[in-house]
């Protein structure tokens, strides 16, 4: 049985087995509602690529490979946003700011806030909300492009605490990191211009009085402690603010992700994904065993149950120091 490890810039790391060749087509006339269950339940847990896996080696709850095919099973995706933050959105982000500090300089970094004006929070116009950000998103991405910086940014949803708590419902606002000066000298954008924009955005929504007053709706400041501290206080507010609410409330609040991410800063992570295959995935598996291992934060292992009762290890995963990350 072979092996490999990912390895991502936050440092988690992921183990799962190497499928040494392609699964042949599994031909179905029929399924049960039973059997239909079971791999949705499988797939949730491992993911799909590991559930065909065991499927074909006839280990997943007994279910056996003649009798059902993955592609029959229907898989319902659930409305954007109605899972608020994701696992997948929190690695994103805690990815993106690790990438960020390690290709910025600390003192070239900003960190933007974006609220709605008081008319605009008290109405329920919530794809508009989603709209306008969008558009101030297009109008950094072009901005930073305009000057010569790369455009990185990545940022979160948050709702808003006093306004949430004060009109009972989520109201949302936005919380984002990227370059904002060029080494260490005036604003790449200016805070006016970032406050005009976002005005301007919430404008083209409807969501604001052309005549209106722009300068409580955006607030833009220097990084001055690590860019993941500051995003760590907000993950942790939105994981608090929305693990009580409904799905569909939450899609309705912010009908989208609730992470936001650029797309050169998603190539970045994707780049800096390290892959290790082999004899190096097996050893990097028995250091992160080690009992009691001071560079690995935590570890734990995915496992199904065959019908027998028999336990099959499928993965593991694991969250490691950047010292231990950098010798992987």
């Amino acid at each position: 049985m072979k092996y490999q490890i990912k390895a991502y810039p936050n440092g988690e790391v992921n183990a799962s087995i190497v499928r040494e060749k392609p699964l042949e087509p599994l031909h179905v006339s029929h399924h049960s509602a039973e059997d239909s269950r079971i791999v949705m339940a499988t797939v949730k847990a491992v993911g799909i690529a590991l559930t065909v896996l065991m499927i074909a080696e006839g280990k997943i709850y007994g279910v056996a490979p003649a009798t059902l095919c993955l592609s029959t099973v229907p898989i319902l995706r659930k409305p954007k946003g109605s899972s608020g933050l994701t696992r997948h959105g929190r690695r994103q982000i805690e990815c993106g700011t690790q990438l960020l500090e390690r290709h910025c300089r600390r003192d070239c970094l900003s960190f933007l806030t974006l609220t709605l004006p008081d008319s605009a929070a008290k109405t329920d116009n919530f794809i508009g909300f989603a709209k306008a950000k969008n558009r101030f998103t297009t109008w950094l991405t072009r901005q930073l492009k305009k000057n010569g910086i790369t455009d990185l940014y990545v940022g979160v949803v948050e709702p808003h605490p006093n306004r949430s708590r004060n009109q009972g419902r989520l109201i949302p606002h936005y919380h984002l990191c990227y370059q904002g000066r060029r080494n260490g000298r005036s604003w790449i954008l200016s805070p006016t211009a970032i406050k005009e924009a976002w005005f301007r955005c919430l404008f083209n929504e409807g969501l604001c009085e052309a005549e209106g007053d722009s300068s409580a709706c955006a607030n833009v400041q220097r990084v001055k402690k690590s860019v993941g501290r500051y995003m760590s206080k907000y993950l942790a507010k939105t994981r608090s603010t929305t693990k009580e609410e409904s799905p569909e409330v939450l899609s309705k609040v912010h009908p989208g992700t609730w992470h936001i991410i650029s797309r050169s800063l998603v190539t970045l992570i994707k780049q800096s994904i390290k892959h290790r295959f082999g004899i190096a995935a097996e050893t990097i598996l028995d250091f992160l065993a080690i009992p009691g291992n001071p560079w690995v934060l935590y570890r734990g292992d995915v496992t199904v149950t065959g019908s027998d009762g028999t336990e099959y290890w499928v993965g593991s995963y694991a969250k490691v120091t950047q010292e231990c990350l950098s010798a992987i």
